[in-house]
């Protein structure tokens, strides 16, 4: 039974958006981060594969030194930028590697530093602990969905008040459940991983089933935003925030995008505080006047045909329209004054 059990959990992690099964591509040995990507990593995950270089960036190997006729561009957030559900050369950083042709002495990288389930939180701890140790020339973040999503759970707290996010959450409970006492039969079915999965996931279902919306979750995001501008400009570094598309806007979804949609946005009561969250901190962003903000909640309106592969994430197709957006509205106006401000007069 328990080894039926774990074949149906193994299914059902498949499926589920960011269903990383024991967590086996994470980290939780990362001093300030909480967690993050595993280093030196390569992983089969259905039909895609995850590649890590030394540094835990899901990227070809680099040094935090850079060359000095180096452009760097580090794209930053969660699973999007991360590229779930697709290979490396799918993904939003690569596709604008790809993109970016200079005539110039310089050369220009583009960073993966996408982190699965890493909210504004996550990414202002990265960017202050180890990106700028990476000494990059712009700062890009493509975010919103999860700080949207761990938002909007009942007993959510700003993370200055010791919120934790649900995967430190979840990992913190396994490592100190080993030094709690339990009764003989608990310790009996805590041995059992189908038995321990199952009732978190009930209680998971009954808490976030409809949804809390915390008008505070996005004072919180436009403060760490602009405490990473203040941090950026100190370093004289560009940084641009995206605030991604997500399925509960902006598009008129497939049949099959419908069918595969394995959030708890397929539930009308919890899709509309969703909703209704997203589009808050949308206007909030929009209105920010320290840092720079572009929308991306309409990118995918006149798309006629499947981009959301799981109610979350984007296939090799969403993430090339993203690619040319980010590139049009952005790098192409803005990177050969980056470049010369950085390549010194003879």
């Amino acid at each position: 039974m328990e080894g039926a059990g774990r074949l149906v959990i193994r299914y059902m992690e498949l499926k589920r958006p960011s269903g990383v099964f024991g967590e086996k591509i994470l980290s939780h040995q990362e001093p300030m981060l909480g967690f993050g990507l595993k280093k030196g990593l390569s992983e089969d995950m259905g039909g895609w594969n995850v590649k890590t270089n030394l540094l835990g960036l899901r990227d070809s190997e680099l040094t935090f030194q850079k060359p000095a006729n180096e452009i760097r561009i580090v794209i930053i957030g969660g699973s999007t930028v991360f590229g779930w559900g697709v290979n490396e050369q799918e993904t939003i950083p690569a596709l604008l590697q790809n993109k970016i042709k200079v005539n110039s002495k310089k050369t220009v990288r583009v960073i993966n530093a996408g982190i699965p389930w890493y909210a504004s939180w996550h990414e202002a701890a990265l960017v202050f602990f180890k990106i700028t140790e990476m000494n990059p020339d712009w700062i890009i973040s493509v975010d919103a969905l999860n700080d949207t999503a761990q938002g909007i759970v009942p007993n959510w707290e700003p993370v200055s008040r010791g919120f934790l996010d649900p995967p430190t959450k979840v990992a913190f409970q396994r490592l100190h459940s080993n030094r709690e006492q339990h009764s003989f039969i608990s310790e009996i079915l805590s041995i059992s991983q189908t038995y321990t999965y199952f009732i978190a996931k009930l209680q998971a279902r009954k808490g976030i089933a409809k949804g809390v919306y915390h008008p505070e979750l996005w004072d919180q995001y436009i403060s760490l935003k602009e405490k990473i501008q203040a941090l950026a400009s100190a370093k004289n570094t560009r940084f641009t925030t995206f605030f991604q598309p997500v399925i509960v806007t902006g598009k008129n979804l497939t049949e099959k995008e419908i069918q595969n949609n394995e959030t708890n946005m397929r539930l009308p009561e919890f899709a509309e505080v969703f909703r209704k969250t997203y589009l808050e901190g949308e206007g909030r962003a929009l209105s920010a006047k320290n840092f720079r903000v572009i929308s991306l909640k309409d990118v995918f309106k006149e798309i006629k045909e499947t981009i959301y592969i799981d109610g979350q994430h984007y296939n090799a197709k969403g993430n090339e329209i993203l690619a040319n957006e980010i590139y049009n509205k952005e790098i192409v106006p803005n990177l050969q004054n980056l470049i010369s401000e950085n390549t010194p007069r003879s």
